[in-house]
């Protein structure tokens, strides 16, 4: 399915990082039940919003593409081998 990131999602990166992935458009899945979320800086459990997950590569190439600054923040940050960024169901909507 495809989502497009409509609120500024919660999560550990900086606010006006953040920020620019207002907007983007990605292909994403729904979060299984038995999947934990987790605090990819301090790598600590979250739980489960029941949101949508996003390879990290595809979410990342997207949001390149509005913020260059924003992607390598991430690509900077995000531990090596994170296959999934998630989002809360709060922070999309998915596009028709």
């Amino acid at each position: 399915m495809l989502i497009e990131i409509v609120r500024v999602p919660n999560g550990p990166a900086p606010e006006e990082i953040r920020k620019e992935w207002v907007g983007v458009q990605m292909s994403a899945e729904p979060i299984p039940a038995s999947a934990m979320e987790a605090d990819f800086t301090i790598n600590r459990p979250i739980g489960n919003r029941g949101g949508f997950m996003v390879r990290t590569e595809v979410a990342l190439e997207a949001l390149g593409k509005k913020s260059e600054e924003a992607a390598n923040w991430f690509n900077q940050n995000i531990p090596s081998g994170m296959p999934w960024l998630s989002f809360g169901p709060n922070e999309v909507e998915i596009v028709p």
